[in-house]
């Protein structure tokens, strides 16, 4: 938060929902702070420091740190004696941590668009801000960055908001019931995008009828004249649109939704063209991204963007400037492991150097592993056998899709036999829960199929793979296959 300070009475009036307290006063009630962090490490003289409470640490331990650091004050839930700093004392410092964030949100009266679902969030909410972009310039567009969508990241999204930024576009993740009327509290979104309801967070939402009810908590924060954009051919958001509360509009595959493509070409890996029948107006895209999902991802962010004026030509502009971010579908060159150098295992000695593109030693690696479930498995499974090179083989490295609750271990089987199925022609899996990945592929009649441990697995894939092979590295955040991908040398090779 730099662009204008606060009042400490101002922050006092953004948490009186939830204060109990005032430990300590600053000399002038009208004095200002400056920033609002959760990290004692990188506080600064008038940071407002918030002391949460996590899994791995609680916040209030660092008190005195933050105080001889020079924090304007303390949000914590419990007073620590001896400290010459004011202590704002309330009952949960993560929902005090919401209302100092939903004050600041609101201080900015931009149209906020929210994307939820299940899958393909992230890629979503960064084309809707390139094609934003394109008619108001990014600098004037304020988007989520990184993985910041929950109940910690979400705020500091919204900490960032400045008075130049027009429009902001913010993704919400979620994996618990409650999280969403949390998230929802705080944005008060314009607009949400829903991209599809999947199998995901299992363990917590149950079963996909959880997870609808659980991402469509947002809604009651909406505005009566908001607007709800759904997947057509999610059968569940298409369930709650007969009854839901907001005005919806559907996008989508299908020939007769007024936002479509048509002519759909996977050049490779790494670019898609397709034409984009924008509201009658047909315009040709060359999105840089493979795969249908990748396509629904960008008519998803067209069709927001046209309830906020854009032509169809700035979509173009902005679809085709997009760029995957952060393990997502990232396409990389690994140089083919010689067949003399096999037996030394020198990995190292087999990266092509920064400059490299792809040629007739190389095969081309997908870096898809920031997160996975059994849709965004399938749907990249899908992409990599469209966009493979004719002639060359198609190879996934698959692990663990967490938090999938009691049906796991059917969830990972059947994508196993989707891996047979879809025309994939070797499967490795690291990993537990994914060995059931392998036995689904099995049972289904699939050879070349290996169980393997992630610490070998570079090595493995460096061995087998042959020029012109295309192969998919991708698992849940848990499993940190980007250390596979690492390892192939992708900090240089970058397409």
């Amino acid at each position: 938060m730099q662009a204008e300070h606060e009042s400490f009475k101002w922050l006092l009036e953004a948490l009186c929902d939830e204060l109990v307290e005032v430990h300590g006063d600053p000399a002038n009630e009208d004095a200002s702070w400056i920033r609002v962090v959760t990290d004692s490490r990188i506080v600064r003289a008038g940071d407002v420091f918030v002391a949460l409470s996590g899994e791995r640490t609680d916040g209030h331990r660092y008190l005195s740190q933050a105080a001889e650091s020079g924090a304007f004050c303390l949000v914590v839930e419990h007073v620590e004696t001896g400290l010459n700093v004011p202590q704002l004392v309330v009952e949960n410092s993560r929902r005090a941590y919401g209302l100092i964030a939903r004050a600041w949100r609101r201080r900015f009266g931009i149209a906020l668009t929210a994307v939820g679902g299940s899958n393909g969030k992230t890629t979503t909410t960064q084309m809707m801000k390139a094609i934003l972009a394109a008619h108001w310039g990014v600098q004037n567009i304020h988007a989520t960055e990184g993985n910041f969508n929950n109940e910690y990241g979400l705020p500091q999204t919204f900490f960032r908001l400045e008075p130049h930024h027009e429009l902001a576009v913010v993704e919400m993740g979620i994996s618990h019931f409650g999280e969403m009327d949390r998230l929802g509290a705080i944005a008060r979104p314009d607009y949400v995008v829903f991209t599809n309801i999947g199998n995901m967070h299992l363990e917590n939402l149950i079963d996909r009828s959880g997870v609808l009810r659980a991402k469509t908590e947002v809604v009651k924060h909406m505005p009566h004249n908001g607007r709800l954009f759904f997947n057509a051919a999610d059968d569940k958001l298409c369930e709650y649109a007969k009854t839901s509360p907001i005005p919806v509009k559907f996008y989508g595959m299908d020939e007769s939704l007024p936002v479509h493509p048509e002519n759909i070409r996977f050049i490779d890996a790494a670019e898609t063209d397709f034409v984009l029948n924008y509201f009658g107006t047909r315009i040709p895209v060359s999105m840089p991204a493979a795969g249908l999902h990748m396509v629904q991802n960008a008519v998803a962010a067209a069709a927001a963007a046209h309830e906020l004026g854009l032509t169809a030509e700035q979509v173009k502009a902005g679809i085709e400037s997009f760029s995957p971010v952060g393990h997502r579908w990232r396409v990389l060159f690994a140089c083919c492991l010689p067949a003399a150098n096999a037996a030394a295992n020198n990995a190292d000695a087999n990266f092509e150097a920064s400059s490299a593109s792809a040629d007739s030693e190389t095969f081309t690696v997908i870096d898809d592993c920031y997160n996975a479930g059994p849709d965004s498995v399938r749907a990249a499974l899908t992409a990599l056998v469209s966009a493979a090179k004719p002639g060359c083989r198609k190879i996934a490295m698959l692990g663990d899709m967490l938090e999938l609750g009691e049906n796991s271990a059917a969830l990972h089987k059947s994508l196993g036999a989707y891996c047979a199925e879809c025309g994939l022609d070797a499967l490795f899996t690291a990993g537990d829960l994914a060995s059931d990945i392998a036995l689904g592929a099995e049972n289904a009649g699939m050879r070349n199929v290996f169980r393997i441990s992630k610490d070998t697995a570079s090595t493995a894939l460096l061995h087998f793979a042959k020029p012109g092979d295309t192969v998919l590295v991708k698992a849940s955040r848990g499993a940190h296959f980007e250390n596979i991908v690492d390892e192939l040398g992708n900090a240089n090779l970058t397409k």
